[in-house]
């Protein structure tokens, strides 16, 4: 495969949420675009379902196969399945939601999970430089707020602040807090 700088191995977190998940019957990626644990699934062999508000990148194309269903839409407007996915995925994507739409989205999220799902994501937090930026369009949430969307029916195996510096996408240096969950 052509190398892109998107293109990456699976998170370490996507990693330690592998041995929580029972059945595979249903797992989503939301914004998993580049693919990078949606790979890892298939290598599994298991299907997943892909959102992302992006065409596939031509340089995936032989990524695709029967288990990969890639629906480019945007995630927030997706209607989600009550109680359905085994396995859903939110690395670096979540987010990117207008504030005042955040709770309404990540509610659908919680609610479509499967009872025994797992559900492993990030959230960026207070401290991260696109908030001190006052970067539109993001969602920022501390690790109590995030925590609130998780009623007794959830078992938390975890929830971390976590922050470090680090280069964007692009190559640029920023300050990076993140609120990591499992």
């Amino acid at each position: 495969m052509e190398k892109h700088a998107r293109i990456k191995p699976p998170h370490q977190l996507f990693l330690c949420a592998i041995p929580h998940v029972a059945q595979w019957e249903h797992v989503l990626d939301i914004g998993g675009g580049y693919l990078n644990e949606a790979r890892h699934v298939l290598a599994l062999g298991h299907a997943i379902t892909v959102l992302d508000r992006n065409p596939l990148p031509e340089v995936l194309a032989p990524e695709v196969s029967k288990k990969l269903t890639y629906i480019q839409t945007d995630f927030h407007t997706y209607e989600y399945t009550p109680s359905h996915y085994n396995f859903i995925v939110g690395m670096f994507s979540l987010s990117f939601t207008e504030p005042e739409q955040f709770s309404a989205f990540f509610a659908q999220v919680v609610a479509s999970l499967a009872i025994g799902g797992v559900c492993v994501g990030n959230i960026f937090s207070s401290n991260d430089d696109w908030k001190k930026q006052q970067i539109p369009h993001i969602a920022f949430l501390t690790k109590d707020e995030l925590l609130s969307y998780f009623d007794a029916r959830f078992e938390v195996i975890l929830a971390e602040d976590r922050e470090w510096d680090g280069a964007q996408y692009n190559g640029e240096m920023k300050h990076w807090h993140t609120v990591d969950f499992i």
